[in-house]
């Protein structure tokens, strides 16, 4: 049940990058509609696993991957259309790709996540496991994305507005990017310190 939330999700994402790229004020106005949906479903896909215990590793998995493909589809789509920055997306495939490495390279070892956990400082940790943490973080992005959304309107079809209040925009744009940035790091740095303790110390107990 729950990756059929994650699947619908997915398909609602195509649907709303399309509906980005029109120039329609009713299609961008609904667009509204189909991203509420989707947080919304991000929410609900994982109370289903827990309420009916059908979570899994492969349900997770799921999940995070079409986390991910929702944030950078809708960051290159902004990107094409001049609201932000390209090293934004750039970023984000980056620390997606590198994390990935890492998780491939444990299933290959037949390393579990649980026992991988070798770093010691916990203030660290709680930043990729501090649940609130996540959920701010993707309220974030969700009203970053509906912020942007709201510039493209304004950029379309309210043009003297944008363009009087330009750097307005774009100043409270920034404060919400790198808010977001600097979260996306933080949450990946304790991963890949983490594994650097993990592959020194295995060198060296087989030194």
């Amino acid at each position: 049940m729950a990756n059929l939330v994650t699947l619908v999700r997915f398909f609602l994402l195509i649907i709303l990058c399309y509906m980005l790229l029109s120039k329609s004020l009713a299609v961008l106005i609904w667009a509204y509609l189909v991203g509420t949906i989707m947080y919304l479903m991000d929410i609900l896909d994982g109370y289903v696993a827990r309420k009916f215990n059908c979570a899994s590793p492969l349900g997770s998995m799921f999940d995070v991957t079409v986390d991910r493909i929702t944030e950078i589809s809708i960051f290159v789509v902004f990107t094409y259309l001049h609201l932000v920055p390209l090293w934004l997306p750039i970023l984000f495939i980056v620390r997606g790709s590198f994390t990935d490495m890492i998780r491939n390279y444990l299933l290959s070892q037949n390393i579990s996540a649980l026992s991988f956990n070798t770093l010691k400082s916990r203030w660290l940790t709680a930043i990729v496991d501090n649940s609130t943490i996540r959920w701010v973080y993707a309220t974030l992005k969700g009203f970053f994305t509906a912020y942007l959304l709201a510039m493209l309107i304004y950029a379309i079809h309210y043009t003297s507005i944008y363009h009087a209040h330009h750097a307005l925009f774009i100043g409270i744009r920034d404060v919400f990017m790198y808010v977001i940035v600097i979260i996306n790091i933080a949450r990946a740095l304790p991963v890949f310190i983490d594994f650097y303790l993990y592959v020194r110390n295995t060198k060296e107990m087989r030194g």
